[in-house]
């Protein structure tokens, strides 16, 4: 199960009032992998969901980034800069 697509503006704060739920609403049992979409500052908004995950006791949870925009305006520019994100 895929809890997907968080956004790059509040989706660390978003994820981390999500798993501070408890009872019948608490979700940390509920998904395998976290979408977002980290458009810029990539490591600094993946850092930002990687430790609320970690804070609330799921940060082995893979994380998958489906939405990417800060590299270039052409294709080639962002064949060239996807190479960089791995």
């Amino acid at each position: 199960m895929v809890l997907g697509g968080l956004s790059d503006i509040r989706g660390g704060d978003f994820l981390n009032e999500l798993l501070t739920l408890s009872g019948p609403l608490d979700v940390k049992n509920s998904f395998d992998i976290v979408s977002l979409h980290a458009y810029s500052y990539h490591d600094y908004k993946i850092g930002l969901i990687r430790n609320a995950l970690v804070r609330h006791g799921v940060g082995d949870r893979p994380l998958w980034d489906t939405e990417l925009n800060n590299l270039g305006w052409s294709y080639d520019e962002a064949k060239a800069g996807l190479q960089s994100l791995f």
